[in-house]
């Protein structure tokens, strides 16, 4: 049977053509951590030899020129190049550097999976000989002129985001040829024997490019972000683009034809002339129609074989199948397990068929049913066929799969629906199950379950899966989801295509609410995954109940001295420097802390600064106090490094026997949790009560929050409180609970929430002169459109933005760096941290050894300096910047040592996946002096150290290392190979470098020194939650590096730009969300400073600028609001509103608080400064009961 393959590539800027990219210091990807082959070009780019060689055909380069992106670049190319690679270190001079022609058309191809099978392993070590005989035979299956190759990049790529990564399809072809085996030159007897000869394990595998396949144009449209997102193709199973190259069957390989041809179809209505589309739609059309051919019927007829022990008679099923008599292969087994019927070809004959069948029999009828008639038409896993057929409830259940067999064999579909697999790669996709559902009409075979093109079941998986792909919305608009569904039928071949209508959702009703929720308000009908409403019902139902209990009752008083005596840090140095503010703020507080001690469910609410880890210690010591010191107490954390850090500050105040753990530790103690890391919706044991305080509580996304109030005895809870700070970037999943419950408990009005207003950061900084620029900044990013408690930009803001567009040292705590080319960025950033290093240590830079400041700067304490940036990708983002100063810091120590996976001695480094109590990692512990399983949680930060196996050895090839992370510094975390006991811990698994981490990873942390990069944004902009969290990242001193001008900060601080504000919520009865359609679909109207008649009350910030805006939108005044406005001599004010009319220039200012002096002062200020630089150009209104009579008068009078 055929198979086909997918082929990794590094990203190229120029389409992989050939040559050098036109800017190579612009592609910034191929660097990255997840480019290919490994680190491969991260470790040898000499970066100005491609930019003296820049958009150079690589066949003409010297030897020396060579480029390391070889493997990728000619994928698509026209012209033979030469490839080149150089032995690794393991082989200690054994063999050298080997050079070999790569033809045109061709990519280097690396079978990672082949390679590092379980057969490769001999006693815990790799046998290279069996990974020589896998690779002979991945590379033995391909075959020539049948085959498909299909090109992807790996996560680094220009799609992909940090709590988002995504492989990228881009091309696709038919295999030519693949290359004999590659070997090192000059190699050693030695290295012959221990490395399979000195293999290099890529080989060359060349298409028939460009006569068969197609290249998607991303190069074209490198700047056009929203045409490029109408084209990109990204694989609907991501589990067909893993492990650098994979073998794909015939339905796997018609499944990425269907994407490419909607992709195809989508540059044909762009009116992109880079390739014949039409000849090449013609193409993908033919190959589909061929790959069905061998496809046939029974793709999943193997692995059901295998999954019922009938391993042997496979091989000739295979070559039925392969004739393309796939019915016959099925009839013959079925027949021989149904009815006992030998078949001599399977081998079922005699007692091993006896064996089969009576095995077959004792099956359910349901299962028999389902792996007759339904499982064979799907190409599936041999591990889905067994979980979706298991007799084992608790394992089905925890894939998704709930009830017995009978439901996937009436409806395929739901499999696509409900299936949850092991990893985010083990995933049953709507395409899978429709191509077996309704396969070729050429094949033959009857739809499965009667069903028709337009059927309710069909409509409802699709549905449902456009849903799943919307990770933060709790619901979405019908109208949406029927529009995609249609785009989506559209772009498969026509025999398959359908069109819905609304109708559908009123006709096929009961059909769509056996998995979704149809609920109409506002005049619209919206859907929820079942699951996700259930959710919201869940955290609704609990919370409510909890919160309409009565007020908790003290054993003992707890007063407000004693508040006030807990909360006072008598070290505090505001005590002796500014005791009156001091003990305001303490009181205040205190009074926060007394108002919802007694109330079942409260908030804690503050911004970084406010001391809400305080008030956690003053509540755990007030219920000591009151109930006793065996009184329960629990604080949570969404994530084990917030969990880590709540534990160390309760030790630092002397808060011992408190409970702390990660929610998902709580979840998996009671029982709550899958062994995929599923959550259970029933079944797991209740637990938890007394106090339970969960910190960082606007990390808590709906189903983790759902899953926790399942999992608490809500009859043993005294008190619930949640903690944290609203402002700060919402979850990465699904829903907005923490801001929707503030929201909730706000109207209730019930002395429920502890609102901490007063900064004693802020506080301590102005007193001790330190400065305030970056809290003050940060409130600024606070979102709020014209709700009650909306208000207008103050003076102080105006004239704090007005020194942050000025740029240099706003405070002593911020200061503004503008930038624009981002190809000298990462230079301007080297200087910035060094000129800073050097004065914190009075220590002069050594331009030979710039290592010796970094770590005397950095005195092993990683939490001192970070730089923060919005992306990963692009030249300003973690990937490009980590390139840039590892190479900086530890280039001399790569060279002496060499590196693993990319990350050498003293670097820099993030732990990137968890690695709780269930799955530790060893680690040496320096008090004890004896190595112990520890956990580590993703997001701590560390550095690199000698592994003790290496400790006294001055010269050495890194093969491992330890790691010691912030607050954790007693332990030496080890990673690599050859580790104590023959073990091993990938790096590539666990860790990549620090140097510059995104902000979503900074969340829940704080550094002394921040860096944080403002770009601009080339599609949506920057969200004001973004900015805040990463300005509040910082504790003495933050640099905010923004490229071109304010625009991009005042663009952020737009309430239309608010992250959480565009999340559809229900959560509460009597509150429901829906975010307008005009702010989701922008492209068509926005532009910066634009209000839409429609949402001038989620886009202006006052009750009174909503007035005006109003106005104007009636008279049909167009205007813009907040717009920068700068003189001519650089200065900076934001109007209010700018209206252009008849070629003149209006700027109107609304004053709101005449009564105060400093406001009134700013006034006057203001009115100097227009009629100096904008004369005649003012209109002003007043704050009054007749604002909209004079704001009617002001508009007739100029404008009509």
């Amino acid at each position: 049977m055929t198979v086909h393959l997918t082929a990794r590539i590094a990203w190229h800027n120029n389409g992989w053509d050939g040559r050098i990219c036109e800017r190579p210091e612009m592609n910034s990807y191929c660097v990255g951590c997840q480019s290919y082959p490994g680190d491969v070009i991260a470790r040898e780019r000499k970066l100005d030899l491609e930019m003296a060689n820049a958009g150079k055909p690589i066949s003409g380069l010297k030897s020396e020129e060579l480029p390391p992106c070889v493997y990728s670049a000619n994928a698509f190319g026209p012209d033979t190049i030469r490839g080149y690679s150089k032995p690794p270190d393991f082989f200690f001079d054994g063999a050298s550097r080997a050079e070999w022609d790569i033809p045109p058309a061709t990519t280097c191809v690396w079978p990672y999976e082949a390679m590092y099978s379980e057969d490769v392993y001999e006693n815990g070590k790799l046998d290279n000989n069996r990974r020589s005989e896998n690779a002979d035979a991945f590379f033995a299956s391909i075959e020539a002129a049948n085959s498909l190759i299909f090109y992807y990049a790996n996560y680094s790529n220009p799609f992909s985001e940090e709590e988002n990564p995504r492989y990228v399809l881009v091309g696709v072809s038919r295999v030519k040829n693949v290359s004999d085996r590659l070997l090192y030159d000059d190699v050693s007897d030695d290295i012959s024997e221990r490395f399979a000869g000195g293999m290099i394990w890529g080989r060359n595998v060349t298409s028939l490019y460009p006569d068969e396949g197609l290249r998607l144009p991303y190069h074209l449209y490198r700047d056009d972000p929203e045409a490029l997102n109408k084209f990109v193709v990204y694989p609907d199973n991501p589990r067909t683009c893993k492990y650098g190259a994979r073998l794909l069957t015939n339905d796997d390989a018609i499944g990425l034809l269907e994407q490419f041809l909607g992709s195809i179809r989508e540059l044909k209505a762009l009116g992109d002339e880079s390739e014949n589309w039409d000849e090449r739609e013609r193409w993908i059309l033919g190959c589909i129609a061929e790959l069905w051919n061998k496809r046939g019927l029974y793709p999943g007829l193997l692995n059901v074989m295998r999954f019922l022990g009938a391993d042997q008679a496979t091989d000739h099923a295979r070559r039925l199948m392969a004739e393309g008599k796939s019915k016959e292969a099925h009839k013959l087994f079925f027949d021989a397990v149904d009815h006992n019927v030998e078949v001599a070809p399977y081998g079922l004959m005699g007692k091993p068929l006896s064996k089969l069948a009576r095995q077959w029999l004792l099956k359910p009828d349901d299962a028999r049913t389902l792996l007759r008639d339904v499982l064979p038409r799907l190409d599936l896993t041999l591990d889905q066929i067994g979980r979706i057929v298991s007799e084992d409830e608790r394992l089905r259940a925890e894939h998704g799969l709930t009830g017995d067999c009978s439901a996937p064999a009436e409806n395929p579909y739901v499999l696509s629906e409900r299936y949850v697999g092991d990893s985010p790669d083990d995933t049953i996709p709507w395409g899978t199950i429709d191509r077996g559902v309704l396969p070729s009409p050429e094949l033959g075979g009857e739809p499965l379950a009667d069903m028709e093109y337009d059927d309710a079941r069909r409509f409802r998986a699709l549905c449902v899966e456009q849903l799943k792909r919307e990770p933060n919305q709790t619901f979405r608009a019908a109208d949406g989801i029927l529009a995609e569904v249609n785009a989506r039928l559209q772009k498969l071949a026509e025999w398959k295509s359908a069109h819905f209508t609304a109708r559908y959702f009123e006709v096929d009703r009961a059909t769509l609410e056996e998995a979704l929720v149809l609920r109409e308000k506002e005049n619209r009908l919206w859907l929820y995954l079942q699951d996700v409403y259930d959710d919201e019902r869940d955290i609704e139902d609990a919370l409510a109940k909890l919160s309409g209990r009565a007020d908790v009752q003290l054993q003992r008083p707890f007063s407000e001295s004693d508040w006030q005596n807990e909360i006072l840090d008598k070290k505090s140095f505001l005590l002796a420097k500014a005791r009156e503010l001091y003990t305001q703020a303490v009181t205040a507080q205190a009074e926060a802390c007394e108002t919802i001690f007694r109330r079942p469910l409260a908030v804690v609410t503050g911004a970084a600064g406010t001391g809400k880890t305080t008030v956690i210690c003053a509540i755990i010591r007030a219920v000591r106090q009151t109930e006793g010191d065996g009184a329960p107490v629990t604080v949570m954390a969404p994530t084990g490094k917030a969990s880590d850090r709540v534990r160390a500050k309760l030790h630092e105040r002397g808060i011992d026997c408190v409970e702390t753990s990660t929610v998902h530790s709580f979840l998996a103690k009671g029982g709550w949790l899958n062994n995929n890391l599923t959550f259970r919706r029933s079944g797991g044991k209740r637990e938890g009560g007394g106090t339970i305080i969960v910190d960082e509580a606007s990390m808590l996304d709906l189903g983790l929050m759902a899953s926790l109030v399942r999992a608490i005895d809500w009859r043993q809870v005294r008190r619930f409180i949640l903690v944290g700070d609203p402002n700060q970037l919402p979850p990465i999943g699904r829903g907005r609970v923490f801001a929707d419950t503030i929201v909730w408990l706000d109207r209730k009005d019930n002395g429920s929430i502890a609102r901490l207003d007063q900064n004693l950061r802020q506080m301590g900084n102005a007193i001790s002169g330190q400065g305030t620029a970056i809290l003050d900044l940060a409130d600024l990013f606070v979102g709020a459109s014209a709700r009650e408690d909306g208000d207008a930009t103050s003076p102080r803001a105006e004239a704090l933005l007005s020194a942050v567009h000025k740029g240099g040292n706003v405070d002593t705590d911020l200061r503004v760096i503008y930038w624009d080319d981002p190809a000298t960025l990462a230079d301007r950033l080297i200087k910035e941290l060094e000129t800073d290093m050097s004065t914190h240590t009075s220590q002069a830079l050594n331009e030979d050894k710039p290592y010796e400041l970094w770590r005397t700067a950095f005195e092993w304490m990683p939490e001192k300096y970070q730089v923060l940036t919005p992306h990963r990708a692009e030249l300003h983002g973690v990937e490009a910047l980590n390139e840039a100063l590892q190479q900086r810091v530890a280039r001399g120590t790569m060279n002496w040592f060499g590196a693993v996976d990319g990350i050498t001695l003293f670097d820099k480094v993030i732990q990137y996946r968890n690695r709780p109590k269930s799955n530790p990692i060893w680690a040496y512990n320096f008090h004890t002096r004896k190595s112990e399983r520890s956990e580590i949680f993703n997001g701590e930060i560390g550095f690199v150290q000698k592994h003790g196996f290496d400790a006294k050895k001055n010269r050495f090839r890194m093969k491992r290392f330890q790691v010691k992370f912030a607050r954790k510094d007693h332990l030496g975390f080890a990673y690599g190979r050859d580790l104590p006991k023959g073990g091993s811990e990938s790096v590539e698994s666990n860790l990549e470098l620090a140097y510059a981490i995104s902000v979503h990873k900074a969340q829940g942390s704080e550094f002394q020194h921040t860096y944080v990069l403002v770009p601009k944004s080339k599609a949506r902009s920057l969200s004001s939650e973004l900015i805040y969290t990463a300005l509040t990242r910082a504790t003495r001193h933050c640099t905010l590096l923004v490229q071109g001008d304010i625009s991009t900060l005042l663009s952020a601080r737009r309430p239309e730009n608010t992250q959480t504000a565009l999340i559809n919520s229900s959560l509460y009865e009597g509150y429901f969300h829906a975010v307008p359609d005009e702010l989701v679909h922008r492209k068509d109207w926005y532009e910066e400073g634009k209000i839409h008649e429609a949402l001038s009350g989620d886009m202006v910030r006052s009750k009174s600028e909503l007035i005006i805006a109003n106005l104007l939108h009636e008279r049909g005044v167009a205007f813009e609001y907040e717009t920068p406005l700068i003189a001519p001599d650089g200065t900076m004010y934001l109007p209010d509103f700018s209206v252009t009319w008849n070629g003149e220039k209006w700027y109107w200012e609304h004053w709101g608080m005449m009564s105060s002096e400093k406001y009134a002062k700013h006034r006057d200020e203001k009115k100097t400064w227009y009629a100096k630089h904008f004369e005649g150009s003012l209109l002003e209104t007043f704050e009054g009961s007749t604002l909209s009579a004079d704001a009617a008068r002001i508009i007739d009078g100029h404008f009509l």
